[in-house]
This record gives structure tokens, sequence and C-alpha cells, in this order.
């Protein structure tokens, strides 16, 4: 019979594991997002830069699109802080669960020595993994949300400017 404290390991890792793939998944959609944001900002870029439109052709609507734009703004850096790489969160424990935790050790012994204790406490240190990861992926989704939300209302905005001048 496996003991408790194993078992409890062996679904920590196998929960990791799920955790890490929610958090790609999560990158793809806030990169997908973005990259779709930043195609439809480059045409309208390209329009104004070729003088062939400008928002003050609107008449009255222009507020509104000037109100567009700040909010596709706003989304892109929505979409771009829920892909932007975290580089830890400044823990100063003695087990290693993350790259982080190995670079900030001060010598190959002191990594040694972190790896040892690390080992002997695989369950809390997977449990500190998880805890960590998992409010990152929340911060990520609620990032996405948001963003997704204010396109939505800078699309409202930029496709009802023309209609109020």
């Amino acid at each position: 019979m496996t003991n408790p404290t194993e078992q409890a390991a062996e679904y920590a890792r196998h929960l990791l594991g799920e955790i890490k793939a929610e958090m790609s998944r999560a990158d793809t959609k806030a990169s997908i997002m973005l990259g779709a944001t930043a195609v439809a900002v480059g045409a309208t870029l390209g329009g104004l830069f070729a003088g062939d439109w400008r928002p003050h052709y609107l008449g009255g609507g222009q507020w509104l699109w000037w109100c567009g734009a700040a909010l596709t703004c706003a989304a892109i850096v929505m979409f771009l802080a829920a892909v932007y790489p975290r580089l830890g969160h400044g823990r100063t424990g003695e087990l290693i669960g993350f790259y982080g935790d190995a670079a900030r050790q001060r010598s190959p012994y002191a990594l040694v020595a972190a790896l040892e204790r690390s080992s002997r406490a695989e369950l809390e240190a997977l449990a500190e993994q998880i805890a960590v990861l998992s409010r990152l992926v929340r911060a990520k989704y609620r990032l996405i949300q948001a963003g997704v939300w204010t396109l939505a209302a800078a699309t409202a905005a930029l496709v009802t400017s023309p209609f109020l001048g």
C-alpha cells in the first residue's frame, strides 16, 4: 500500500501538470487577442499615416472614436500584461520549487543543500507551486476577461462614432 504522503504528492504532480496546461491555454488566448487587435490597429494606423482618413472627418462622433481608440490601447495593455513573463514572487524559502528558487541560490553548494531539503519535503514544494501557479493563471484569465470586455466597448465606440457626425 502506498503511503498517504506519496499519494498526495502523486496527485499534486498531476494537478501541477493540469495547472501548467491551463496557463499555456491562457497565454495562447491572450496572444491571439493581442495579435488580432494589433492587426486592426495596424490597419487603422495605415489609413491615418497614408492620409486617407482622419478622425476629425467624423465631426461630432470624433470624441467617441477617440474613446474607442483609448479603450483599444487599454485592452492591448491588458493582453500584454496577461502574457508578460513573471520572474518569481520574491520568496526566500528553503525549498526549490521553481527555476527562480534555484537562481536565487548563492552557490552550487547552497543549491545542492536546497535540493536535498526539497526532495525530503516534496509535497510542501509541490503545494507551494500549485498555489503560486493557480494564482497566476487566475490573474491571467482576469486580465484576458477585462481585455475582451474593454475591446468590446472599444469596438462599440468605434463602430458607433461615424453615426454621430
